[in-house]
């Protein structure tokens, strides 16, 4: 008998993610607040923020639950909303199930956790000081899987790019971009659903899987250097683009994947070299 996955928050990497999970024997239905079409999975509507929703789609009792979520709007309320509170809701609706019902939580998260600015190199022992409000309401997120009690794992993605996530190519294009002395990290889409694939099977498999992980590729990168190398890919003039020594708020760090290597995990596309070929 299959079992069931439950993709909660279902956008575009619930999309690239259901064939993957089809292929490991599990039946996959998607939840969001708008029940839109879908082609490739069962989608329901539910609001991730609301106890009753939640329990709702529990009531089916999937055995894994991937949450991706997106906040409605770039501020602190929007990330509290987005975030907080569905994980805040999960763990309620959790408490009025039957105790016997254990599902596996796969949370999707963001290295914007780090508030390292100094270059340093981060990994899943790394303190967690965010400065923006975004990397605190999503570090509070994580603190309610964490604290749930049920078996979970965290995935911590640097910056996501790949088809649909172009905004960097649109900015060169268009001479938006200033180069930065920051250390930059990237992820491409196939590998974030790729990780999370991975770490199912793991955990089906009955092998470790631990707490946090965190997903990037092997090659950060200096803002600037990455910034101009794409430039000149795209057969632009690199040198027209404006300079600054400030590193911004998004931090500077090297992000260390070795964690999620050492479970097995190979990256389709190790650096962005080999990434943006596909674009």
């Amino acid at each position: 008998m299959k079992q069931w996955a439950l993709l909660m928050g279902a956008g575009d990497l619930a999309s690239r993610l259901t064939p993957l999970l089809k292929t490991q024997g599990y039946e996959v239905v998607g939840a969001r607040r708008t029940a839109k079409s879908a082609a490739d999975f069962e989608l329901v509507q539910a609001d991730a923020s609301k106890v009753d929703d939640w329990l709702k789609v529990l009531a089916h009792k999937p055995a894994v639950i991937v949450i991706t979520l997106t906040p409605s709007d770039y501020s602190d309320q929007g990330y509290l909303t987005g975030y907080v509170k569905p994980t805040e809701a999960l763990t309620l609706a959790l408490s009025e199930c039957d105790p016997d019902y254990r599902p596996f939580i796969v949370f999707v998260s963001s290295t914007s956790v780090y508030g390292h600015r100094e270059g340093e190199w981060v990994d899943e022992t790394s303190d967690t000081n965010p400065v923006g409000f975004a990397g605190k309401r999503i570090l509070e997120a994580e603190q309610h899987i964490c604290q749930s009690g049920y078996p979970h794992t965290i995935v911590r993605f640097s910056g996501i790019y790949g088809p649909g996530r172009e905004g960097m190519i649109a900015r060169l294009i268009s001479g938006e971009v200033t180069l930065t002395p920051a250390w930059t990290n990237r992820v491409h889409v196939r590998d974030c659903v790729g990780t999370i694939a991975h770490l199912i099977a793991r955990y089906d498999q009955g092998l470790e899987v631990d707490e946090i992980y965190l997903s990037s590729d092997n090659l950060p990168i200096r803002q600037a250097e990455f910034a101009t190398g794409l430039a000149t890919y795209l057969g632009l003039d690199p040198t027209t683009l404006p300079e600054t020594d400030q590193i911004g708020p998004r931090g500077s760090k090297r992000c260390n994947n070795r964690r999620l290597q050492e479970t097995g995990y190979r990256f389709i596309f190790p650096t962005w070299k080999e990434g943006y070929e596909g674009l």
